[in-house]
């Protein structure tokens, strides 16, 4: 992992992963709290990098001392339950490169555009259920966070940087149902929004790095409807993704919600219909399609 400033959360990680992994690596980048403190009772391998706003290059600088023969990634405000330890184990005698993890980030905040409540007669939230605390939902994403230790394999992307391609290149993926829980939401809505509008900055300025232009455009468009509120230029980074990959939901969900936002009742139906096109029946959408259909008939 690579962290800074992390003291309030960093045991938390390292107790979760301690007895799963061979090593512990913690690239430090710059903390002036006690986080390479708390560390050092856990691991001997905490290494310094400078950091220079790419944290792609801090994240290969960290696979650059592992010695095993696979990695698992892991931020220090994130943890693997303890009931999935033997899973993962399993995992690395099957023949694929690298393997997906749906990470939750739990959160009260109905207004983020890919919200879900939990619901304990749903048999995978209540499996986690003690990881949950006192959160009402969450957010989701699939991201790969174990694959082999091979050289070819490294992060790109300054920020919401990524080995998926490198991954892809080498072979094939599975996409695991293993949550991988995330407490961002923890430190309140100033610090995580000082934090995002600060990535936002990085991204734009490395956008013309990112061989995923779809998805950078998605995360760039979704930092402007949740942070900003400047929901026209959201609409147009969101229209960007959506030319170039038609095949991801959240495109159509934050899209569809933007033009909402601006009172284009009209075109965020088109934008939900085309989404139902491409995926037929989804709840998500059908849903957010009705409460727009709602709003038309009070105007």
């Amino acid at each position: 992992m690579i962290v800074r400033n992390e003291e309030h959360c960093l045991a938390r990680a390292l107790d979760s992963v301690k007895d799963l992994a061979d090593e512990l690596i913690v690239v430090d980048t710059g903390s002036t709290d006690r986080t390479k403190e708390i560390a050092r009772t856990y691991t001997d391998k905490i290494f310094d990098f400078v950091w220079r706003d790419d944290f792609s290059a801090a994240r290969n600088f960290s696979l650059s001392k592992a010695s095993g023969d696979w990695i698992l990634v892991l931020d220090a405000d994130e943890v693997i339950a303890h009931e999935d330890h033997d899973t993962i184990r399993a995992l690395l005698n099957q023949e694929y490169v690298a393997y997906a993890f749906p990470q939750i980030s739990y959160t009260h905040d109905i207004t983020q555009y890919n919200y879900t409540p939990l619901v304990m007669s749903n048999p995978l939230h209540k499996k986690y259920q003690q990881y949950v605390h006192s959160f009402s939902g969450y957010i989701s994403c699939n991201i790969i966070r174990l694959f082999r230790n091979h050289v070819n394999i490294r992060f790109v992307g300054a920020v919401h940087e990524s080995v998926d391609a490198s991954c892809r290149e080498k072979g094939e993926v599975l996409k695991t149902d293993l949550w991988i829980h995330h407490y961002q939401f923890e430190r309140g809505a100033d610090a995580l929004r000082e934090k995002q509008l600060r990535y936002l900055k990085i991204y734009e300025h490395h956008l013309g790095e990112y061989p995923d232009k779809a998805r950078a455009y998605r995360d760039i468009a979704s930092v402007y409807y949740t942070y900003t509120t400047q929901y026209e230029k959201a609409i147009d980074y969101f229209k960007k993704s959506l030319a170039l990959n038609n095949k991801n939901k959240k495109t159509y969900v934050g899209l569809g919600l933007c033009y909402a936002k601006v009172n284009k009742l009209r075109d965020a139906l088109c934008v939900f219909d085309q989404g139902l096109h491409v995926f037929p029946g989804d709840m998500q959408l059908l849903a957010l399609k009705r409460t727009v259909q709602l709003l038309q008939k009070d105007l």
